[in-house]
């Protein structure tokens, strides 16, 4: 389990000033030393290029998230926490507890994919809260600000008020702000009145002899009925259009790549992928996909 808590914004103590009492007979200063600052109401941590901003605070004792993008709200203030079965949520009377920030700028290699090098670039924020009142269980929210996106993580550290437990509901909330509604709905109008109204229709009557119907490139559709082993391979069906061409032809290497293999990694790649949870019964999930793998297996 881990623990994370914010303070709320409105609710910040005040310091008390110095008194100073003078005596005409004995002069002196008496001065009352500050209490301490109180923990900072909101935390923010902003993405390498500075254009994705997320604010994280406290109000009410609940704790919230923003984002912003270039300055405009994209996310208004949204609630996280959790709800427990048999206990109170894990989600009010919340306090700021510790928050640590880290930068990161790395590549990795992936085995397998478009891009073989990865350039893991972001900044992190992590916030940790605890309820002020008892038992005080805790948790803490990991927030990673890429320059194209933002992605979070729950962490709930192992403590004595919190072992035993199932989550029955997630409060993560996503409050969209109306200027992203209306981009997010613009966005999707223009895509939608560039793309001609059934698409794979018109080039289905083309294949059927309409020569004056059919778009330039193939349309990939998904099957109203198809096999199990589409359905794991996620496969689709193509229909040609006017360009009757190879696919290779006609779509990039981005979209369309072919990769040869030698015979002698054949061993390898299979473990490789046996160990990723891919083997020929769940590319093939039927009895013949099962035999050649229990053949394998035994």
């Amino acid at each position: 389990m881990r623990a994370t808590s914010l303070e709320s914004p409105g609710k910040r103590a005040q310091l008390y000033r110095g008194i100073y009492l003078v005596s005409r007979v004995l002069p002196f200063a008496l001065w009352a030393a500050p209490a301490p600052a109180p923990a900072p109401a909101q935390v923010r941590v902003a993405s390498p290029d500075g254009r994705n901003e997320v604010a994280v605070e406290l109000h009410d004792g609940k704790l919230y998230y923003g984002l912003r993008r270039d300055g405009r709200a994209a996310l208004l203030p949204s609630l996280l926490g959790f709800e427990l079965q048999g206990a109170p949520p894990l989600r009010d009377g919340l306090r700021l507890v510790d928050t640590t920030r880290n930068a990161v700028d790395e590549t990795w290699t992936q085995p397998w994919g478009e891009v073989a090098r990865v350039r893991d670039h972001h900044t992190e924020l992590r916030v940790a809260v605890a309820e002020a009142a008892a038992p005080g269980r805790q948790f803490a929210v990991v927030f990673q600000v890429f320059n194209d996106g933002v992605g979070f993580r729950y962490e709930l550290p192992a403590q004595p008020g919190l072992q035993d437990f199932a989550i029955t509901d997630e409060l993560t909330e996503f409050a969209l702000a109306d200027d992203a509604r209306s981009n997010k709905a613009e966005y999707l109008t223009k895509i939608r009145d560039s793309i001609p109204s059934n698409i794979g229709a018109s080039n289905i009557r083309r294949a059927w002899g309409d020569p004056d119907a059919g778009t330039a490139l193939p349309v990939a559709v998904h099957a109203t009925s198809i096999h199990p082993r589409i359905t794991a391979q996620k496969g689709c069906f193509t229909i040609h259009g006017i360009v009757e061409q190879r696919l290779s032809n006609l779509v990039g290497p981005r979209i369309l790549r072919q990769y040869r293999i030698r015979a002698g990694s054949l061993d390898q790649i299979r473990s490789d992928l046996r160990m990723a949870g891919i083997t020929y019964s769940t590319m093939f999930p039927d009895l013949d996909g099962l035999a050649v793998d229990l053949r394998s297996w035994f």
